[in-house]
């Protein structure tokens, strides 16, 4: 049981380590150090996250404003093509 216990314990250490960015594939890396840096890519991940939605919400406003002129664009065009007609 506890022989099984620990066989799934480091088999999960070994994914981590191959997924964690500096560790993969490197043997000699300790267990402290595997979760070190997989702290350290969570964090670097939630940083980038952070200024990706940041720069969403933005362009959104951004995108929200321009959608705003254009229909006041298209009540003008409108406007005009009755007050000719």
């Amino acid at each position: 049981m506890e022989r099984q216990r620990r066989y799934h314990l480091k088999s999960h250490f070994y994914s981590l380590r191959d997924a964690v960015p500096g560790t993969k594939g490197d043997v000699r890396v300790s267990k402290v150090a595997i979760l070190r840096r997989a702290v350290d890519h969570i964090r670097q991940l939630a940083a980038e996250n952070q200024a990706l939605q940041a720069e969403y919400s933005r362009q959104r406003a951004l995108q929200d404003r321009w959608k705003w002129k254009l229909s006041l664009l298209n009540r003008d065009a409108r406007q005009a093509a009755v007050s000719c007609a």
